[in-house]
């Protein structure tokens, strides 16, 4: 057991009886972290007295994750996220913010131990979850609990505790597909966008998934620029995840993106139509930026590619609006003039935090950009009610019956390919070319990459024999991988 002497200051929180620790460690950089645990309580009065005198405590000596397995999208759709008025969101210090940062460091440079470490002095729990449906492994950093607060309803008259800070649900692939970040900021208030960006994350094979820990309405403090019609109307709120900067939420699509160059953030949200027979818009789609002076357009901007892939699909369906049904805000002179941004409100995501970082604003809380950074790296998304339900889709009478969010996941998916392609020798189960349903023959692999995509090959060997005549590249993983008759 190692030991290290700490000073600790307990404060007494008066609504919820949650109680405050301030470490200062040997690195000298403050951690804060809220005493929940049952031992904890039972010993806080005892250790308040003990306010600035320094005591020896323990450290850890490893990072202990928890293992947990199922359905991981009933699993992170049936989180806690605390709604309207419960003011359960909770400013994280600076030392915290960097903390934070560390922790999503960690996780993408496989220090699993590490990051459980630090999280867990966050009020955060690292859980290794494997998906029961496709035997894939993820990593989910989950906000602990802390009763006393209003909390969720599970059912009459029974709550679930509530987050301790309301600072999110962040989950890891360690082996993505697909370079993209799917972002939830507006769980609850934005209807199924939910579950609908745990959908794009798992049927993408995305990188993160990244889910606000409250609904945009929990606060009554204000938040960053900009003004919005809900919460009762006025400035944005700082709980609200797409429109405030110091949180973990935006922490962690900062340090998303400074680390892995190619991801691409996508910010998942929900309009409503306005009255006019002009709005036949479905989905508005911009890469964060959407001034009125053109400085906004991008040849051949990833908005605009989306908002084709879109229509192409829709019109197949509905080809009563063609090239009506999706816009970007991003068209560039000498584009289709259909692609441009249709309906009453342009809702083309200026004052979102994230894409205003990573389109590098001086001070992303204060304003935006109208010039998107080269090459594009966010996404803004705001869909009608028909893209944001689970297949099969809305019945009879609403206007676009049968649409569902897996027209938005074929249209991502569309637009960016998979980049690498996993075969194993050795495996008969289901096979979708994933790290954990990879193909079971080179052939198969081959047949269904991409051109250009990269084949991992796990370790193991195959009699087969073939000729490539595809532009692809093959990988060992793991160790050697012999394909071929003379197996000696």
């Amino acid at each position: 057991m190692m030991w290290r002497c700490r000073c600790v200051d307990f404060t007494v929180r008066q609504r919820d009886m949650r109680y405050r620790q301030t470490y200062i460690p040997i690195n000298e950089r403050a951690n804060v972290r809220r005493a929940t645990s049952a031992g904890h309580r039972r010993f806080a009065g005892l250790l308040a007295v003990l306010c600035s005198v320094a005591i020896v405590v323990p450290a850890p000596v490893r990072g202990e994750y928890r293992v947990s397995s199922g359905s991981l999208r009933s699993y992170l759709t049936g989180i806690c996220i605390p709604g309207a008025g419960t003011e359960v969101f909770e400013e994280p210090s600076a030392s915290d913010m960097a903390d934070w940062a560390q922790v999503i460091e960690y996780l993408i440079d496989g220090n699993v131990g590490q990051a459980a470490d630090l999280a867990d002095w966050l009020l955060y729990d690292l859980v290794k979850f494997t998906d029961s449906g496709t035997g894939c492994v993820y990593y989910v950093l989950v906000e602990q609990l802390c009763s006393g607060g209003i909390g969720c309803p599970t059912g009459f008259l029974q709550w679930d505790p509530e987050p301790c800070r309301g600072l999110g649900t962040y989950v890891y692939n360690p082996h993505p597909r697909r370079d993209l970040n799917i972002q939830s900021p507006h769980a609850l208030t934005d209807g199924a966008t939910w579950p609908e960006s745990v959908a794009m994350f798992l049927e993408l094979q995305a990188t993160f998934l990244q889910v606000t820990g409250v609904t945009r309405c929990a606060n009554s403090g204000i938040g960053c620029s900009g003004t919005t019609a809900t919460c009762g109307g006025g400035p944005y709120r700082e709980s609200d995840a797409a429109h405030f900067t110091r949180n973990f939420y935006q922490v962690a699509s900062t340090t998303i993106h400074g680390l892995l160059p190619d991801v691409v953030g996508v910010s998942v949200h929900a309009f409503e139509a306005c009255d006019s027979a002009y709005d036949t818009s479905i989905v508005q789609i911009s890469n964060g930026t959407g001034c009125e002076d053109g400085n906004s357009a991008v040849p051949n901007s990833i908005a605009t590619q989306l908002a084709i892939e879109f229509n192409r699909i829709l019109e197949n369906e509905f080809p009563i609006y063609p090239g009506r049904l999706a816009g970007s805000c991003n068209v560039a002179p000498g584009e289709p003039a259909e692609l441009e941004r249709v309906g009453c409100p342009a809702f083309c995501g200026g004052s979102n935090t994230q894409g205003r970082e990573i389109n590098q604003a001086a001070d992303p809380c204060a304003g935006g950009v109208c010039s998107a950074v080269l090459p594009e790296r966010f996404i803004h998304m705001e869909q009608q009610l028909p893209l944001r339900v689970p297949p099969p889709g809305l019945p009879w009478p609403y206007p676009f019956p049968g649409m569902s969010w897996q027209i938005s996941i074929d249209a991502f998916g569309a637009t960016f390919p998979t980049y690498e392609i996993w075969a194993d020798f050795g495996y008969f189960g289901t096979e979708t070319g994933s790290f954990c349903q990879p193909y079971g023959t080179l052939a198969e692999t081959v047949s269904a990459a991409n051109p250009g995509e990269r084949i991992l090959i796990k370790t193991g060997s195959s009699p087969e024999t073939l000729i490539i005549n595809d532009s692809v590249i093959v990988d060992a993983y793991g160790g050697p991988a012999i394909v071929g008759t003379d197996l000696s």
